[in-house]
């Protein structure tokens, strides 16, 4: 597995790829209204990201096929 950074790295571009698609929602409620849509392909959480918040997410995709990836702050994730 490659190191953590080298992997953050990679999601951040990936994610800035899918953001200037237009693939991308941002903020609790909205990856919520994805998840239950059946839109969401991928979640990634912050490491530091409200544990009440994060269990909203993860009760959503409990039961689904969707991959979860993390990374190290939400500094990091809003860059992307």
């Amino acid at each position: 597995m490659p190191p953590a950074t080298t992997r953050s790295t990679e999601i951040s571009q990936l994610l800035g790829l899918a953001q200037r698609a237009g693939h991308v929602v941002r903020g609790t409620e909205a990856v919520r209204g994805a998840l239950r849509d059946g839109r969401a392909r991928l979640v990634v959480l912050a490491d530091d990201a409200s544990p009440t918040q994060v269990k909203k997410i993860e009760g959503l995709i409990r039961g689904r096929d969707v991959p979860v990836a993390r990374v190290a702050s939400r500094s990091e994730l809003g860059m992307a």
